[in-house]
């Protein structure tokens, strides 16, 4: 009998093998970097992997230049990246295949007509 936990659609967004983090960088005291090394001194099990259009290593980790260069599809993406950013970034993800994100950002709907938008396109 198969677990029915593995068919629940939130399972791989809950519990992912890799995840794919944008938005940190070298400098320890930027948002991103301190929600990676979350994931990472939570002992987080899995592949961590990061996105910098700059900086070649991050946390000790290589880092690729873009999405489309990750080395495999993250089961997850965490996008700590200004709010106009968001949108081509997840369907950036989309293309490679991978379905769940967590966005940490504001500048959606609390900004105003422009964040409403953005927010609706999202």
């Amino acid at each position: 009998m198969k677990n029915p936990i593995s068919k629940n659609p939130l399972h791989k967004l809950m519990n992912p093998k890799s995840i794919a983090f944008v938005g940190a960088s070298s400098n320890i005291f930027k948002m991103g970097t301190i929600q990676a090394l979350s994931v990472l001194k939570s002992g987080f099990p899995g592949e961590l992997s990061f996105v910098h259009p700059t900086d070649k290593i991050i946390l000790g980790k290589k880092a690729c230049p873009s999405i489309s260069k990750l080395p495999s599809v993250p089961d997850l993406a965490i996008l700590v990246v200004p709010s106009r950013l968001v949108p081509d970034m997840l369907e950036d993800f989309g293309k490679i295949g991978t379905r769940y994100a967590v966005v940490v950002s504001a500048g959606f709907k609390e900004t105003g007509e422009d964040g409403k938008s953005l927010e609706q396109e999202l």
